[in-house]
């Protein structure tokens, strides 16, 4: 369905905002069209992956790290089954401390879903730099 489409790339863009009538329409859709329910998931998926990521937070700030982190991190574990998203073709390679990061967040996924596992999407992913004069 192209609008499952459109939907998870904006979604997992941080393009849209699940406002209420985002979610009347989806809802909507689900009861004229079969099939939609996947996109009743991917918003499933979406509540889900913020719990995941509320937790990650506690941790880390439970954490006794001596060192400050250098960037705030935030990670969207998502559902392989419901969204229209394929394994990146072209190798990245990611600067060492974003590796380190996504080692922490794929050691304290492992912990909380110890049968699952984790592909990194690395064409979805996103970042905003922010500087300060000193």
């Amino acid at each position: 369905m192209l609008y499952g489409k459109i939907l998870a790339k904006r979604l997992v863009h941080g393009q849209c905002r699940l406002d209420h009538a985002e979610r009347y329409f989806i809802g909507k859709l689900q009861s004229a069209y079969r099939g939609s329910g996947a996109l009743i998931q991917m918003i499933a998926d979406l509540d889900t992956a913020e719990d995941l990521q509320r937790k990650f937070d506690r941790q880390l700030k439970e954490d006794d790290s001596p060192t400050e982190p250098k960037f705030t991190i935030a990670f969207t574990a998502l559902s392989q089954a419901h969204w229209p998203l394929h394994l990146p073709s072209i190798a990245f390679y990611a600067p060492k401390d974003l590796l380190d990061a996504n080692a922490s967040f794929d050691a304290f996924y492992r912990e909380e879903h110890p049968n699952r596992g984790l592909f990194w999407l690395w064409q979805h992913c996103h970042g905003e730099l922010k500087m300060q004069q000193r």
